[in-house]
């Protein structure tokens, strides 16, 4: 039973948020807030900037190391992360040239999104949606647990070995096999400030991945919701032979409601 009322933005809260992490707006066209659409656009901008002079490192790296046998299993190691790198930017990028149909299909979804509280139970909303958010949050668990894991830890490992176990120096080591133009680990300063990069690059990445695909499952989800409902309503319904037009109205009702699911 639905406790109280859900709007089609709060169905899209999960998604909406992670992109709002890396300065995507999902519902940008809407908001009347320029200057923290500004904001927004500066930080997915720097982001995305980052992010793809690190890939361009992974490559060169790539390169340089496939030239010896001696350095062949860097190249093995650093590939599977260039290709997770290069799907999260055809998925950012597939977002941004369609961002107009992307938008209308928002429309449309609120459009048929239930809106009273006695459309949300007949719907079952609360009971979708406590499904699809169990495939969420594992989804991004395991989606995010994969890029933490490497961008953090080096940088835990030597925190470790430096404090705890008497190790001589802190190890300036890094998660991600990357080139760098520049002597990534001379000074301090620029050992964390690069490491501070790989490590927003890794969440970017993550995020830019895993957040296409909720877009996908909250839409699923929605539109299993309605199906559902159609189902319900034409199992349950007991048609009167004396008053057809009501009948008739249902049927109506209930095929308009299926078109407007299908488009």
């Amino acid at each position: 039973m639905v406790q109280h009322l859900r709007t089609y933005e709060d169905f899209m809260k999960i998604p909406a948020i992670f992109y709002k992490t890396i300065g995507e707006d999902i519902f940008d066209y809407r908001s009347s807030n320029r200057r923290l659409s500004l904001m927004f656009k500066c930080l997915l901008y720097a982001g995305f900037i980052n992010f793809n002079l690190l890939v361009l490192g992974e490559i060169i790296f790539f390169y340089q190391a496939v030239q010896s046998k001696d350095t062949v299993l860097g190249a093995i190691a650093v590939a599977p992360c260039i290709g997770f790198s290069l799907v999260a930017d055809f998925k950012q990028l597939a977002l941004v040239l369609n961002k107009k149909i992307v938008q209308k299909h928002f429309d449309q979804m609120e459009s048929i999104f239930p809106n009273t509280i006695k459309q949300q139970e007949r719907n079952r909303l609360h009971y979708h949606e406590r499904i699809m958010h169990r495939v969420m949050i594992i989804f991004s668990i395991l989606c995010l647990a994969y890029t933490s894991t490497f961008s953090l830890y080096p940088a835990c490992k030597s925190f470790v070995q430096y404090y705890f176990l008497g190790a001589e120096k802190f190890e300036r080591r890094f998660g991600f096999l990357i080139w760098y133009p520049y002597d990534s680990t001379g000074k301090t300063w620029v050992y964390w400030l690069t490491y501070m990069g790989q490590v927003h690059g890794a969440y970017l990445a993550g995020v830019a991945f895993l957040s296409a695909d909720l877009l996908l499952v909250t839409s699923v989800t929605q539109l299993n919701m309605h199906f559902d409902y159609l189902s319900n309503e034409l199992t349950q319904y007991e048609p009167d032979v004396k008053h057809e037009k009501a009948d008739l109205e249902f049927l109506s009702r209930i095929i308009k409601h299926h078109i407007n699911c299908l488009e």
